[in-house]
């Protein structure tokens, strides 16, 4: 299945990341290490209406002193 992942806008394809998931085939990378900034969002959405999937990640804020 296709996963496509907008990072804070829809330009193509400067915004928008896809990654085709293998069936079954446990946890994936989609993304490391990708900078976002100034409170744009994150949104994703896979090709088939027949399954479900999960996405998680992790904010790492950084604070300039």
């Amino acid at each position: 299945m296709a996963c496509s992942i907008l990072w804070g806008g829809t330009d193509e394809p400067n915004d928008v990341d896809r990654t085709n998931i293998p069936p079954r085939g446990g946890r994936v990378l989609i993304e490391d290490g990708r900078l976002l900034q100034n409170g744009l969002t994150v949104s994703a959405y896979v090709s088939s209406s027949n399954n479900s999937i999960s996405i998680d990640g992790f904010v790492n804020r950084i604070i300039p002193s």
